[in-house]
């Protein structure tokens, strides 16, 4: 019952129903994962992080509850402790080019000024062209002064017409000191904001 409500979009049944169902039997994973889905709809996140790891407690090896828990984490900024679940899930799918993504972005808010590339490099070998790990070696980069190696990488994602088209403007013009109010650069920038 509480997932056609779930299905329905009806999700303050859908929990009731789940909660009638846990009240009858609290041991069932799968229970607690779906309650906490149908909080997660309801922005309930709190609620929804003790779901979550209720089923870890009752089952470590539910690889599904990561992401969600991580998401959730991020939901009230807990961004440090949902890096560490989006680590975890990599365990249990190394390959998983969605939970680099969900690491990298962390790293973003965090504002960390040093992250661990080793995440980075591991993506681009899983997917050379994986853009959040190709942006985020581009940060590293600019940060450590490279300059050149940076704004190769944004003119690539630029180039791609990218979802981080306006990002890898912003990087390059960080990069570089502008002497002209006519540098073409500053008119690609205005036209990538529209």
């Amino acid at each position: 019952q509480g997932y056609c409500y779930f299905q329905l979009a009806r999700y303050y049944d859908a929990l009731s129903s789940y909660d009638k169902a846990i009240e009858l039997q609290d041991s069932i994973a799968e229970l607690h994962f779906n309650r906490g889905l149908t909080q997660k709809k309801l922005n309930l996140n709190v609620e929804a992080i003790q779901s979550f790891n209720f089923v870890i407690r009752l089952n470590p090896d539910y690889k599904d509850i990561y992401i969600h828990l991580g998401e959730a984490l991020e939901s009230i900024d807990d961004f440090a402790q949902a890096q560490k679940i989006y680590k975890h899930a990599l365990k249990y799918d190394p390959n998983n080019l969605e939970v680099y993504a969900l690491i990298l972005s962390t790293f973003d808010n965090l504002n960390d000024e040093n992250p661990n590339q080793s995440y980075i490099e591991d993506a681009l070998k899983i997917d050379p062209e994986f853009e959040p790990a190709l942006i985020a070696k581009a940060e590293i980069l600019r940060r450590q002064g490279d300059f050149e190696k940076s704004s190769y990488i944004c003119n690539h994602l630029i180039n791609k017409k990218s979802k981080y088209t306006t990002r890898s403007y912003s990087m390059i013009s960080r990069s570089k000191k502008f002497t002209d109010p006519s540098d073409e650069l500053i008119e690609k920038i205005k036209v990538s904001l529209k």
